[in-house]
């Protein structure tokens, strides 16, 4: 999950944990979109923008797909 929040934020792999925050990372609503693409692509329609920026971290989106899935 840290790969895909990575790769959204266009960041390396080593600056995003599992406990690294989507907002305090320079996330923002167009970058959000940019993600949940992602996300759906290998997990189908399961995060929304609104579960993104709820949950904000990639453990807890994790767990979310974990739930969902």
């Amino acid at each position: 999950m840290c790969g895909f929040f990575a790769e959204a934020l266009d960041l390396d792999d080593d600056e995003v944990s599992a406990v690294s925050d989507f907002v305090s990372l320079g996330g923002h609503s167009m970058l959000a979109v940019r993600l949940i693409g992602l996300l759906r692509r290998e997990y189908g329609p399961v995060v929304t923008i609104r579960d993104l920026l709820t949950l904000r971290t990639p453990e807890a989106i994790a767990r979310h797909l974990d739930d969902h899935n």
